[in-house]
């Protein structure tokens, strides 16, 4: 797969980053910054739903937002029953 530059101009695999996702918990810096991917919990599912819901209404703009918001309680249900990572920076929720 793939190579990602760090900061220091370090390569990363993506075989290796997924390795390392997989453990469920990952706690490295990002240009200084704290930051961690791990796996959603049941406690989250309201700040992933409501990135969804403005990422689709501002990127799919072409369609109506009612949409998306008629939809928005079965996304939670199906983010809960998939397996979805979270990205956060600072404790907060980014995507």
């Amino acid at each position: 797969m793939g190579e990602s530059t760090g900061r220091a101009g370090d390569k990363i695999g993506w075989n290796k980053l997924a390795g390392i996702v997989n453990f469920g918990l990952t706690k490295l810096r990002l240009r200084g910054i704290p930051v961690m991917v791990r796996k959603l919990q049941k406690a989250d599912i309201d700040r992933v739903a409501d990135i969804w819901l403005d990422t689709n209404v501002t990127a799919y703009s072409f369609i109506s937002s009612q949409y998306w918001q008629n939809n928005f309680e079965l996304v939670k249900e199906l983010l809960l029953q998939a397996t979805v990572y979270v990205y956060e920076q600072n404790q907060e929720i980014q995507g």
